[in-house]
């Protein structure tokens, strides 16, 4: 008996279907989405012009000569089309892949590796307050799993598991469907680990008293817990008062300065290749190596040290 094949225009996906479908993306992404698609709204009213791809293009273009990021410009085209496939074409496309070209040729402007005494002067400079609870977590917990902002962010309750009497995260790999556990190295209390992110991580779920969904969330000015995610933006800012207050200088410093600071303190302190990347899940070597080289130019350089 042959199939009848019937279009999707012409039956109804269950609702179990379309929330696998919603699946696609992650919570964060959809959020970034919907601001992008807000911007655009937003400008499009501002310049009156109206919702055709000749205005997605200019858009585009805007955003490049008001130097956003590349990842930014591509981001936004990416959320609009994916709200109206139709401003698709390939006039657009040609304006993506200039916009490409222009970018391939900066010279980016790397972030400085935060350090484990850095880091530790940060925490040492928060106080008690709810807020400082959870940057105390948010520092410790990153630098100590060097992860990625998105899976920090994307972090639950129900993230955080325990096994061989140990505490971990389980974070979704990049760019994958996969998860990996990582781990949060010592005991509820024990303070002799480097940032104690165990200790500040516990602090954290019981001052907050958040039971489940989000791990890390916005607290407002009057010291109420938002509900939702913290948002990348929210944790650029979050991060760059930190820093702020300790007393470095905010613009040298990046999410990512935690990450690579584990990295490159890990490797000065004489730690392998191997251990380093069972940590921060590295799966490329040369992503790794970039670290290492830069460290052994600071500490080893040949005209350093003056031996022959």
């Amino acid at each position: 008996m042959t199939a009848k094949i019937i279009g999707l225009h012409r039956s109804k996906l269950t609702p179990a279907a379309l929330d696998l479908a919603a699946l696609k993306k992650s919570e964060l992404t959809m959020d970034a989405y919907a601001s992008c698609v807000s911007r655009f709204e937003n400008w499009l009213n501002s310049t009156s012009c109206e919702l055709q791809t000749v205005a997605l293009g200019n858009y585009l273009a805007v955003l490049n000569a008001d130097k956003f990021a590349l990842s930014t410009i591509v981001q936004a085209y990416s959320a609009i089309v994916d709200k109206w496939p139709f401003l698709k074409s390939d006039q657009v496309s040609d304006i993506l892949a200039g916009i490409r070209r222009v970018h391939a040729s900066y010279i980016p402007e790397a972030s400085t590796a935060l350090l484990l005494d850095d880091a530790q002067k940060i925490l040492d400079s928060l106080g008690d307050s709810l807020a400082d609870c959870r940057d105390k977590a948010f520092l410790s917990v990153c630098w100590a799993t060097a992860s990625r902002k998105s899976e920090l962010l994307s972090l639950d309750v129900e993230s955080i598991v325990h096994d061989f009497g140990q505490t971990w995260i389980v974070v979704r790999e990049k760019k994958k469907t996969t998860s990996r556990h990582k781990l949060i190295p010592g005991a509820v209390g024990d303070t002799s680990i480097p940032l104690a992110p165990t200790t500040h991580l516990n602090d954290w779920i019981k001052r907050s008293g958040i039971t489940s969904g989000p791990l890390f969330r916005g607290i407002n000015r009057w010291g109420k817990l938002s509900e939702k995610r913290l948002s990348r933006s929210g944790a650029d800012y979050i991060l760059g008062e930190l820093v702020r207050n300790a007393g470095f200088n905010p613009e040298n410093f990046s999410m990512h300065s935690m990450r690579s600071g584990f990295v490159t303190w890990a490797f000065l302190q004489g730690y392998s290749v191997a251990q380093i990347q069972a940590v921060t899940g590295h799966k490329c070597l040369e992503s790794l190596r970039h670290y290492m080289d830069r460290a052994i130019m600071a500490e080893n350089h040949p005209l350093r040290g003056g031996q022959t």
